[in-house]
């Protein structure tokens, strides 16, 4: 995927992101595919991909604290 086509997807930011400006973006891609990205990067950071039935699975998972370092 050309940068170009990833910078103009809609990425959209979390709605826990706060005013800290170190958020999670996420954007629908070509394909199908879920994207998911660092601010902080902004535009030139890595890209990671999911197809639909990983990102509802990882948030299914998130949700549940299945992540949580405290644990």
């Amino acid at each position: 995927m050309s940068a170009l086509v990833a910078n103009s997807a809609g990425w959209r930011k979390s709605t826990r992101c706060g005013g800290s400006g170190t958020c999670v973006e996420v954007a629908m891609l070509s394909g199908g595919q879920i994207g998911a990205r660092d601010t902080k990067e902004g535009t030139t950071g890595p890209i990671l991909r999911f197809s639909a039935g990983d990102w509802s699975t990882f948030l299914t998972q998130a949700k549940n604290g299945e992540f949580d370092l405290s644990s």
